[in-house]
């Protein structure tokens, strides 16, 4: 008779039964075996020395299982009894959630946990995570998961600095679900890198160059991880170290008006909508060369004279344009006769880009009745070194008669006769006595003598 044992028996998962029992027999001297089929599988099969027994079994997983006991003696009979046992499912334990976290914005996630359960291989676990706290754990799935930034994103994770909070659920397949506590995640600020757009092309020394007087439209398409950031900007233009330009657009556009070595430094700050400056920073400076220009557009003011008299003054005024407001100028006039003369330069009061320009010249010699004197009007700015611009035209002078003028002087420097002749004339210029009135001569003066040559009485001795 096999007693003592109870008909159930509920133990939790990875839990151990514990069979104590006994049994009588009237065989004095029988042998007894222990045979024992725990319902999962594993089996007892043991040799009793005494009508007691005690034995212990792990029950991995949850379930119902029917336990057989026998006790069998070595004459053949045996006894038998059955035992339900009900095996609880346990829920598994989180050991770690790998938190808290902290990335870079940008960067990506990844995301280590471990659990454990007492069915051990029997309850494959799952991992789940909510990665917006808001409670539905599918966001991402398994122990070791790696989420990329742009994943990240689709969950709200957009930008640094911030804080958000995770959550692990993990399961074992039976019913035992068990969640984690918040998990933090740090996301720290990235500073934005700044990207100069709009530089000219590059000159064969390897920097960008333009001509001065070109427009530049410079612009930022700053690289920053952060979706949501906002940017605020400090341009700042400079040429040997003064500053000459400045923005706090995103774009700008920007002329410069004078050859030479010039700076942009593009300073980027990011900040949150609500205007809340991130701290990233993000600077940078590149280098660019303006080459000059020369003056252009020379020309002559329209209903000007091309026709001069000899010995009278005649003047010509004109424009140019240069594309630099910060150059000077010089302009001289070679005027076909020998001489140079300068020609005077203002700027225009309403364009500062426009400049007048002014010469005057007194033609005093003509071959012939008239004569063309080519002219050529030089003008060079304070940067084009021996390079100027010209502007050709030419003039028609007309002779005059000469009238040269003989003055008589006394001792006493007075003035005692003169006289005058067209040196076109053939005809001598003869001072007599008569015009002497008596005076002691002492000198001739000869004034504005022009085309002619004075000689003494004796008509061979040159004075």
């Amino acid at each position: 008779v096999l007693g003592t044992l109870p008909v159930t028996a509920t133990i939790d998962e990875g839990g151990t039964l514990t069979l104590i029992g006994s049994f009588t027999d009237p065989g004095a001297e029988d042998a007894w075996r222990l045979i024992v089929d725990y319902g999962d599988g594993a089996t007892d099969d043991v040799t009793l020395a005494t009508r007691s027994f005690t034995r212990e079994h792990r029950f991995a997983d949850n379930g119902l299982f029917t336990t057989r006991i026998m006790i069998r003696d070595d004459d053949g009979n045996s006894v038998e009894k059955t035992l339900a046992v009900t095996v609880r499912n346990v829920a598994p334990t989180i050991q770690s959630t790998g938190g808290p976290y902290v990335i870079d914005e940008g960067s990506s996630l990844t995301l280590v946990a471990t659990a454990t359960d007492p069915a051990l291989e029997f309850d494959p676990l799952t991992f789940a995570w909510d990665l917006n706290d808001d409670g539905i754990f599918s966001d991402a799935t398994g122990a070791n998961p790696t989420l990329t930034w742009s994943t990240l994103r689709t969950f709200g994770i957009v930008n640094g600095p911030a804080t958000h909070t995770l959550r692990l659920q993990v399961s074992d397949g039976d019913g035992g679900v068990v969640t984690s506590d918040a998990i933090g995640l740090t996301v720290r600020n990235v500073a934005p890198i700044p990207v100069i757009v709009g530089l000219p092309p590059v000159n064969a020394q390897g920097i960008p160059a333009i001509a001065e007087g070109l427009a530049m439209q410079f612009s930022d398409p700053p690289i920053d991880p952060g979706t949501s950031d906002q940017f605020r900007y400090e341009w700042t233009v400079t040429k040997s170290g003064k500053t000459v330009s400045t923005s706090d657009q995103e774009s700008f556009t920007f002329t410069p008006t004078d050859n030479g070595l010039y700076q942009v430094r593009l300073v980027v700050r990011d900040e949150q909508a609500n205007g809340t400056l991130d701290g990233g920073v993000g600077v940078l400076t590149k280098s660019f060369q303006v080459t000059n220009v020369l003056p252009s557009d020379i020309a002559l003011n329209a209903n000007q004279s091309f026709s001069a008299t000899e010995d009278t003054p005649i003047s010509w005024t004109g424009t140019f344009t240069d594309p630099s407001s910060d150059d000077s100028f010089r302009g001289t006039a070679d005027m076909g006769d020998g001489t140079l003369v300068p020609v005077a330069i203002t700027t225009d009061a309403n364009n500062p880009l426009l400049r007048h320009f002014q010469l005057t010249h007194t033609f005093a010699r003509v071959s012939g009745a008239t004569q063309q004197f080519p002219i050529i009007v030089r003008i060079t700015d304070d940067d084009g070194g021996n390079q100027s611009t010209e502007l050709q035209f030419a003039a028609t002078v007309t002779a005059i008669a000469d009238t040269p003028s003989l003055s008589v002087v006394a001792a006493n420097n007075a003035t005692l006769a003169t006289t005058n002749e067209d040196t076109l004339s053939t005809d001598k210029i003869v001072i007599t006595k008569s015009l002497l009135d008596g005076a002691e001569v002492t000198h001739f003066q000869i004034i504005d003598l022009r085309g002619g040559t004075f000689f003494l009485a004796d008509g061979a001795t040159e004075v």
